[in-house]
């Protein structure tokens, strides 16, 4: 707490100041006998009133001064909240993204890739999505950051906006993942994890008889070299909607992107 630190207690003896300059102003005259007034020149007696007004007005202000600055000191040592909100804007090859929720996540990781710059705030894709089947979905490392790429095919011209994304970190103690039918909980390895929402899009094609298919991948993708990944996961579907999740050691920031030809969604973690 600030006014717990040593710079606060430090300033609350230095309003002492102000107090001992007053009371050193405010001498007694001594009386001295003089033999004869006729070499000393008549002057004007100021008021005794107006000379402790003015005082009073100086040690006001030097106290003042020094109590705004103790509680300057004391507010800047102050610590800050556990939690906080923060608002974004961030540019990718498609678009604007925007940054728009609290942080939510699981124990800070220790620091990875320090010239990594992402938020571990919501982001959320801007501006015009076309729908795409998912095809191919890729994760290991480049450098320093772990990347998770969801490839789609649009079945349109070349230059197709791909799909639109949230991504933000998921508890599960709250609102657990689950799979199968009928759905039944899954426990996925991981201290934190990012939650993948692709919208409009699917893994299967439903204009196909039997509704076959679009991506044949594993459920859990097999990832090489890595850093923070524990588990990227492929969930079931929503109403044109696909979602992944990614297992990771720790609360970690991140980054979106979205590409064209072929229309894909990048997740970089640092």
């Amino acid at each position: 707490m600030g006014f717990l630190a040593p710079w606060f207690l430090g300033g609350l003896a230095a309003l002492g100041v102000p107090v001992f300059v007053h009371l050193l102003r405010k001498h007694v005259t001594i009386p001295r006998p003089v033999s004869s007034l006729m070499f000393f020149e008549r002057g004007t007696q100021s008021s005794t009133r107006h000379r402790r007004l003015r005082y009073l007005l100086l040690f006001a202000l030097r106290f003042a001064l020094l109590l705004l600055v103790v509680l300057g000191a004391a507010t800047a040592c102050s610590g800050s909240g556990d939690s906080a909100t923060t608002t974004s804007t961030s540019t990718s090859s498609s678009g604007p993204t925007t940054t728009t929720a609290t942080t939510i996540g699981g124990p800070p990781a220790p620091v990875g890739c320090p010239q990594f710059r992402g938020v571990t705030t919501k982001l959320a894709s801007v501006g015009r999505t076309s729908s795409g089947f998912l095809v191919d979905a890729t994760a290991g490392a480049v450098g320093c950051v772990d990347q998770v790429t969801f490839t789609f095919d649009s079945g349109s011209a070349p230059g197709t906006e791909p799909p639109g994304y949230v991504v933000e970190y998921h508890d599960p103690a709250q609102d657990p993942f689950v799979d199968g039918n009928p759905p039944v909980r899954i426990d996925l390895p991981g201290n934190a994890f990012l939650l993948v929402t692709i919208k409009p899009a699917l893994s299967i094609d439903p204009l196909v008889e039997g509704a076959p298919q679009t991506y044949t991948g594993n459920l859990a993708l097999a990832y090489g070299d890595h850093h923070y990944l524990q588990i990227v996961r492929k969930l079931p579907d929503g109403d044109n909607t696909v979602r992944w999740v990614i297992g990771l050691d720790g609360t970690r920031p991140f980054r979106v992107d979205r590409a064209e030809d072929p229309p894909r969604i990048t997740v970089y973690i640092g």
